[in-house]
């Protein structure tokens, strides 16, 4: 299967497929600066690019690793990709405090990323 970023805006979650969360995500963010342009009275280019700068700023990071994921799937074997499933499960992955690396160089997991405005948990 070949991910193509141009479907769903680039909001598809690449571990599924799926997207609807990231689009309900994109769909709240869209709503607010849309609300502000129009308060504004100011429909240019420049504020409605606020929506691109913070979906990408939301989704990137996730949907990169999601990628790596990806990779690493094709290329290993059932057995072994339910084993590293398993592990991450049974003990977790890895932190930035255990593996000695910055926060940045991290993934947020889906079960902990903000909604764009409320700060709420995605639901399980």
């Amino acid at each position: 299967m070949t991910l193509r970023r141009i479907e769903a805006a680039g909001q598809v979650k690449t571990t599924a497929g799926g997207g609807v969360y990231y689009g309900l995500l994109a769909a709240e963010i869209a709503v607010e600066v849309f609300a502000r342009a129009l308060a504004e009275d100011n429909l240019s280019a420049e504020p409605l690019a606020e929506y691109g700068r913070r979906w990408t700023s939301l989704l990137s990071r996730e949907t990169e690793v999601g990628v790596r994921f990806r990779q690493l799937a094709r290329r290993v074997d059932d057995a072994t990709l339910a084993f590293l499933i398993d592990l991450a499960n049974r003990d977790g992955l890895p932190t930035a405090s255990s593996t000695g690396t910055s926060p940045s160089s991290t993934a947020p997991s889906p079960s902990s990323a903000p909604s764009p405005s409320s700060g709420r948990p995605p639901p399980q």
